[in-house]
């Protein structure tokens, strides 16, 4: 295939590879930090608010659509194909439009300056003095998912583009093979037609071979029959008849 010594393309390919490796990496860090949060919070009787629970919700979602790309691009050769690559540019806008809101209700609960709005309770070593929101020493749990979040957006942006220059590119090899193809065609036919224009019909030289040697048979027969014919005339002819004349010679003694 042409586009495997395409050394412009491929490592757009590895490009994109690895950063669906990257997104999803993010992706489960987010879920294991928010699961992590929601089960302590739990465990010491805290409320939860949205911007606890909303990561752990939209983050396994990314998560499944990031894998799946993955594994239609790797194992079904789908960042080969564009109408794959078409599917994969309505996942990327799918997951980020997931991460809009996950930014949103951090951002209401007082990300990144603050967690007032995460979760309250009446542990001051958890919740603050006010129990409104989170101390310094577990905010950093959500704000990393907020941080987090804007990342994987940024890299979902990227991957679009990378997929649409290899839509680009996967167009362009079409047209070339389809030129290639079309140029292969002409010259077999032109081949083709050469030589039937050089070849001398087999047929008709197959039926003046066999007419030739028919008459040859037919002339040399009739001559064998000829000389057959003339031989047997020639041994069944009599002698010479002489009795007339010996007849007419006894005649002419008498009348002497």
């Amino acid at each position: 295939m042409a586009c495997s010594h395409d050394k412009g393309r491929w490592p757009l390919v590895r490009r994109l590879r690895w950063l669906r490796v990257l997104q999803y990496v993010l992706n489960a860090v987010i879920i294991a930090i928010s699961a992590y949060l929601i089960s302590f919070l739990n465990a010491n009787g805290g409320n939860l608010g949205g911007a606890a629970t909303v990561p752990v919700i939209v983050a396994p979602l990314t998560f499944i659509l990031t894998v799946l790309q993955q594994w239609f691009g790797t194992h079904l050769s789908g960042y080969r194909k564009r109408w794959c690559l078409i599917f994969f540019i309505f996942f990327d806008l799918t997951c980020i439009g997931l991460q809009v809101p996950l930014i949103a209700v951090l951002a209401v609960a007082g990300l990144p300056a603050n967690c007032d709005g995460v979760a309250n309770g009446l542990d001051s070593s958890i919740f603050g003095n006010s129990g409104h929101g989170l101390s310094k020493r577990y905010c950093a749990v959500p704000n990393t998912s907020f941080w987090l979040s804007i990342i994987l957006m940024l890299l979902y942006v990227y991957s679009m583009s990378l997929i649409i220059r290899q839509i680009v590119a996967v167009s362009r090899e079409a047209k070339l093979l389809k030129e290639e193809q079309r140029v292969s065609d002409s010259n077999e036919r032109v081949t083709a037609i050469m030589a039937a224009h050089q070849a001398p019909p087999r047929n008709a030289h197959r039926s003046r071979h066999h007419q030739t040697e028919t008459v040859d048979l037919r002339d040399e027969s009739v001559r064998n029959i000829e000389s057959r014919e003339g031989s047997s005339v020639a041994g069944e002819e009599p002698p010479p008849y002489i009795h007339d004349e010996e007849h007419g010679m006894a005649k002419n003694l008498k009348k002497n």
